[in-house]
């Protein structure tokens, strides 16, 4: 209960503050009734005033404006100005009614006081300000203590909040809607599996709480779990984490030793890296891929003399060139040469070897390298201008043979290798024609593949044929292709023994024989001889060659131009070749094995008398072929392909072709 001191009272509502209790005239605010709770004020009320003011029934308390209101005891009646909104004088104002407060007025003060049951006791005089002493119960609305803790409001026994209080030990409690605990130092005792604990004390590892449905352990120390199922345990380490040996039939070997490394080894196709078998107790071995070793030895079949033969390879072309070696033993080269030991012992040192190349026959139609004991055909369907490189890496012995079948002739080549053909050495880069239908074959022996046999007669060696060897001696019963090759030239168009005339031409008229020609024959000059009679006034030389088509010549090759003004008697004159079909050239290539003709067109006032063979009667050559022809030519050489009508001439005029 607030005891309010009233001395020093303003009287009147000029004076009042806000918010206080002050004793007023009713003649200076208002007369009549005391207005009811709600309605308005007079003018000139202060916000926070108390009013006394006369009623119509009650007790005048004693003094002006002041009274007590009939039926409540101990107090005074009184009225608050509790609403003055715009603060204005006359402005709606409302008073409210509280009879809570004990007032006193004037200076006749106080002379009596009970405090009945309350607790409460006068702790002065009864004049003037009253002031209480003694406890106000808990009935009266006190504590019923006289001491406090903490701060803030009073606490009451319904749902109070509590704000950070030490609640010491409680006697009782419960804890349904508590949060926060702190479980490290909040608690003691400790807490049952039933109760969602692990009803122990202690703990081992980190992390967290296990349960007995799949839990996940991290790097756990089993111990020795008296049962287990480990049906999805993987991460086993079967260096450590295991004991005993696992049985083949659980998928172990079932021991406890091993030889060698690398993988287990199954029973159904292992492969097996250089394992030392010992005596295998089988009668065969049945091997599909690749068996290596130092050698493979073979200790005889049934019918055969038991020996021990042993098959070896060698990194190298050629026989063995160190070792010991038995009779029987067989060198694999790189070349696929086979040596064979024929006498046992120590290269160097008395073992011998012998060898076996394989051969094989291979068509081929373009450039190409041989392969090691390739019999080449170089077959119908080959272009011209190809090349076949002899066999690389070859052996002592080893042979190579080539037949061209084509209309073309093909070139050969050594490759690292030398080629020697009738005495003549090609070098490796320097290519050998073989002829169209001719055969050769090759020895290769200290770098150098050396032609043994030929079908090509212009390399046959040996002509004329010897007495000793059962020949005359010289060239007579030889065709005109052998005898042109025994004296060094192409082809001549009759043997020179048979030249025994001479014929004198008709200026500028062609005096053609004929010569047979192979295909790829190189003709680069044509000669002719003069007899006894010399030429005088001479313009104009040249030389040609023609190949035959029905009633015509045609030019292939021809000669430049010579102005010779006088051809001496009894004197070889040569006309290089100047010209061919494709423009300038210095040799023809004869295309096509057959039948050609050669001669020269001389321009001269006096005629030349030309070395022959016989004069021929035109009767005995009135079909073709013809031994010798006639044209009229020109004074200087014609374009390539130029035709001419020829007759038949019984001039056998002689010429080489070289």
């Amino acid at each position: 209960m607030t005891t309010y001191t009233l001395s020093g009272v303003v009287l009147g509502p000029s004076g009042a503050l806000n918010g206080s209790k002050v004793t007023a005239y009713a003649s200076t605010l208002f007369s009549g009734a005391v207005p009811t709770v709600g309605t308005a004020a007079p003018s000139g009320g202060v916000v926070g005033t108390t009013v006394f003011g006369p009623v119509t029934t009650g007790t005048n308390f004693g003094g002006p404006g002041q009274w007590e209101i009939t039926g409540v005891t101990g107090g005074i009646d009184y009225y608050i100005l509790v609403s003055y909104p715009t603060g204005a004088t006359g402005a709606t104002n409302y008073w409210t009614y509280d009879d809570s407060l004990l007032f006193a007025s004037g200076a006749s003060g106080v002379t009596t006081f009970a405090g009945g049951s309350t607790g409460l006791t006068p702790a002065s005089a009864t004049s003037g300000a009253i002031t209480l002493a003694g406890t106000l119960a808990v009935a009266n609305g006190g504590t019923g203590v006289t001491t406090s803790t903490g701060t803030g409001s009073t606490v009451r026994n319904t749902s109070p909040t509590l704000v950070t209080p030490a609640l010491g030990t409680p006697a009782s409690g419960v804890m349904t809607n508590v949060t926060g605990l702190p479980l490290t130092t909040g608690v003691t005792g400790t807490l049952p599996v039933g109760n969602g604990g692990t009803g122990v004390t202690t703990s081992t590892g980190s992390g967290n709480n296990v349960l007995s449905n799949s839990p996940t352990l991290v790097t756990p120390a089993l111990g020795t779990p008296s049962s287990g199922v480990m049906t999805n345990v993987t991460g086993l380490p079967l260096t450590t984490g295991v004991t005993g040996t696992l049985p083949v039939l659980n998928g172990g070997t079932g021991v406890t030793t091993s030889t060698g490394s690398g993988s287990v080894v199954l029973s159904t196709s292992p492969t097996l890296v250089t394992p030392a078998l010992g005596a295998a107790t089988a009668t065969s071995l049945a091997a599909t891929g690749e068996v290596s070793g130092t050698d493979l030895k073979a200790t005889g079949i049934t019918g055969a003399t038991a020996g021990n033969t042993r098959l070896v390879g060698s990194t190298t072309a050629g026989a063995p060139a160190s070792g010991t070696f038995a009779v029987g033993d067989v060198v694999v080269d790189q070349t696929g040469t086979l040596w064979i030991c024929t006498t046992a012992g120590t290269v160097g040192s008395g073992c011998i070897f012998t060898n076996e190349v394989p051969q094989s026959l291979v068509n081929r139609s373009a450039t190409a390298q041989a392969g090691t004991g390739e019999f080449t055909i170089y077959g119908t369907g080959g272009a011209s201008g190809q090349t076949i490189t002899l066999p690389a890496n070859p052996v002592n012995g080893s042979l190579y043979q080539i037949k061209n079948l084509s209309p073309y002739t093909v070139n050969i080549l050594g490759g690292t290798q030398s080629i020697s053909v009738s005495g003549t050495i090609y070098s490796a880069s320097t290519p050998y024609t073989i002829p169209t239908n001719a055969a050769y074959t090759f020895a290769w022996s200290g770098g150098v593949w050396y032609c043994m046999i030929t079908t090509d007669i212009n390399k046959m060696g040996g002509l004329p044929l010897a007495v000793a060897g059962g020949g005359t001696g010289n060239v007579i019963g030889q065709t005109p292709a052998q005898q042109a090759i025994a004296y060094g030239t192409v082809a001549e168009t009759l043997p020179r023994y048979l030249v025994s005339a001479s014929q004198t031409p008709v200026s500028s008229i062609f005096r053609t024989t004929a010569v047979y020609l192979t295909a790829g024959q190189v003709v680069s000059s044509i000669t002719v001889m003069t007899d006894t009679t010399a030429s005088t006034t001479s313009t104009n030389q040249w030389a040609g060659l023609f190949t035959i088509s029905g009633t015509q010549l045609t030019l292939v090759a021809a000669s430049a131009g010579a102005t010779t003004s006088s051809m001496a008697a009894t004197t070889a004159f040569t006309y290089n070749i100047a010209q061919i079909a494709s423009g300038a050239s210095s040799t023809y290539t004869v295309p096509t094995s057959g039948l050609y003709y050669v001669g020269v067109c001389i321009t001269s006032t006096t005629m030349p008398s030309l070395a022959s063979g016989p004069s021929m009667k035109v009767a005995a050559y009135s079909s073709a072929p013809y031994p010798a022809l006639a044209a009229t030519g020109s004074s200087l050489p014609v374009t390539i392909g130029t035709t001419y009508t020829y007759s038949n001439s019984g001039q056998f005029i002689y010429y080489a072709l070289n």
